[in-house]
């Protein structure tokens, strides 16, 4: 940014005020970039805290499901063995309520204390049965 408005006075030398326009109009670019990624992650952080809630609602629903504290902290899947392997099979490309809805239901069939690793791999398994139908 230095090499550039050093760049600019080279050229300007003589032309008195000409930086001064120049610099006031980067500047307000540079505030109006700020300003857009601020609201873009205010944006993204609504709509994790949406999906959250979400997802809260429908273990909430589904009767004798496992309560959303189980799957981590706020519900949303980040902590604990089952919001890890909710997470596992989001990042597999599986939709968040399909990952939870799965997770929760091999939680129940497994019982309490199930490794991470026979979650998932109960979860692929339904997902899969699931596909096949």
């Amino acid at each position: 940014m230095f090499l550039i408005l050093r760049k600019l006075i080279d050229i300007s030398r003589g032309q008195r005020g000409q930086i001064l326009v120049l610099a006031v109009g980067v500047l307000i670019m540079s505030l109006g970039v700020i300003m857009i990624s601020v609201d873009v992650g205010w944006w993204l952080r609504d709509k994790r805290d949406a999906q959250n809630d979400a997802d809260a609602i429908a273990l909430a629903a589904v009767p004798g499901a496992v309560s959303a504290a189980e799957f981590g902290p706020g519900g949303g899947g980040a902590g604990g063995p089952l919001g890890d392997a909710a997470s596992a099979l989001v990042n597999l490309g599986y939709r968040r309520a399909q990952a939870f809805g799965v997770v929760a239901s091999a939680a129940r069939r497994l019982g309490a204390g199930t490794p991470v690793e026979e979650l998932i791999r109960s979860g692929l398994s339904d997902l899969g049965a699931a596909g096949e139908a």
